[in-house]
């Protein structure tokens, strides 16, 4: 869409490190701020035993993580910056997200069959250990009740419906419109 109503998607870099960008499609944390000193904590670090196959589809993980975490985001790392403060296995495109002053991201290893990679977990900040359980979870439930199955319900509202009129897990408001993610029902 062009004009004034143009989707932006909007970067914040993370104070203290010039190398982490962390891309919002549907705005900035209410206070980015929060995260200036998350770098300067210890990583912590948690793997979820989720498995996938080196070339598995995993179009719903992406929706999953957009669902289930609000501050969800993706992370970049400039590779001429990089000090390795964070290791991504994919260093132009890595899902993440951020809760309050903690953000985490994905990674991945080899698991000893060299056909497929584990999920972990990395978090950075004040609540890492809390956060990197909470992503982790999400990679659980993914696993358990997503993969693999039907894929999400989108429905488009008018900018004015009201919270009560609409039934979903999350909502994402737009200029014109507000549009409800959610699961289908089991």
């Amino acid at each position: 869409m062009q004009g004034s109503t143009v989707h932006r998607e909007e970067i914040l870099l993370v104070n203290g490190t010039p190398e982490i960008g962390l891309r919002f499609d549907d705005g900035l944390p209410a206070d980015p701020n929060r995260l200036d000193n998350a770098v300067t904590t210890p990583r912590h670090e948690l793997w979820t035993g989720v498995t996938v196959g080196l070339s598995e589809l995993l179009d719903t993980l992406q929706m999953t993580m957009a669902i289930s975490l609000p501050g969800f985001c993706t992370m970049t790392v400039d590779e001429d910056l990089d000090t390795g403060l964070v290791t991504p296995a994919n260093k132009r495109f890595t899902l993440a997200a951020v809760e309050d002053d903690t953000f985490a991201y994905l990674v991945t290893r080899r698991t000893e069959d060299n056909k497929h990679v584990e999920y972990g977990v990395h978090a950075l900040g004040p609540h890492a250990q809390p956060f990197a359980d909470k992503v982790a979870d999400v990679l659980r439930d993914w696993e358990a009740n997503r993969r693999g199955g039907p894929g999400p319900v989108i429905r488009v509202y008018p900018a004015g419906t009201s919270d009560d009129q609409i039934s979903t897990q999350r909502v994402i408001d737009k200029v014109h419109s507000r549009i409800s993610l959610s699961w289908p029902s089991a």
